[in-house]
């Protein structure tokens, strides 16, 4: 399961960059999709070549494309984790991290996020590492991404910088196979193929004898992202369900 879960991590990382790039384009009375789609095809990862290439004869490398919403649906042929909306607004969404008790079990949920508000995105790492301070001293950390959806890696790996090591998270690859490492040192996460950097104060380390991470079949981009950092933490294992909904009562 590890391993078909972080194949895909490298080409999430130059995807992201596109939708960034997409979301944050105003439109003008006459619109113009001829950024986007030499941005995709410069940065992009393309799933299928060829039916890009007929994708930008088709419609003049954007000439001939005239609403976000047919943008979006061509970008998604082209990779399922690109998308084009017409304001950064339509994609925020900031729930918050909160401590979980079910069957007797503590555990932490940790949801998708975004948002380009550094403010909003602080109280997300804050709450986050809050959570984990108040967790610990224990022996086991229970983390749910049954339902993280993705949004920003960036205040999710924030959060858990306390049970993960510095050093080289992981490598991602652009779309001509050019190698870019991320990394975490001192409270710096690196910026990395159109992700940016962040700086933050560094939480005090914590030690958890286990430490299980739940996914699920919603689990995705930023999630699995994260994913890979808290891979590096020795003493992660990664648990699947099916059934989501089982961990997100109050």
């Amino acid at each position: 399961m590890k391993r078909k879960l972080f194949r895909v991590i490298g080409t999430l990382l130059a995807c992201m960059g596109v939708m960034m790039l997409t979301t944050s384009q105003r439109l003008s009375p006459h619109f113009d999709a001829r950024p986007v789609i030499a941005a995709m095809t410069r940065r992009g990862i393309i799933n299928d070549r060829a039916s890009w290439q007929t994708i930008r004869a088709q419609t003049d490398d954007g000439r001939q494309i005239t609403s976000i919403t047919q943008l979006s649906h061509l970008l998604q042929r082209a990779n399922r984790h690109s998308f084009a909306v017409s304001n950064i607004q339509q994609v925020e969404h900031h729930q918050l991290p909160r401590l979980v008790t079910e069957h007797r079990l503590k555990f932490i949920n940790v949801p998708g996020f975004f948002s380009q508000r550094r403010a909003i995105q602080k109280q997300y790492w804050q709450r986050l590492q809050a959570l984990l301070k108040q967790t610990s001293p224990a022996s086991q950390l229970i983390l749910n991404f049954a339902s993280n959806t993705g949004g920003l890696a960036e205040p999710m790996i924030a959060g858990l910088a306390a049970i993960i090591p510095d050093g080289t998270l992981y490598t991602g690859l652009d779309n001509h196979g050019r190698a870019f490492p991320r990394t975490l040192h001192h409270g710096h996460l690196s910026d990395s193929l159109g992700q940016e950097s962040l700086t933050f104060q560094p939480p005090k380390r914590l030690y958890f004898k286990h430490i299980t991470v739940i996914v699920g079949e919603q689990t995705a981009s930023a999630a699995e992202i994260t994913l890979m950092a808290l891979k590096r933490n020795p003493h992660v294992t990664f648990s699947r369900t099916s059934d989501c909904r089982l961990y997100e009562s109050e």
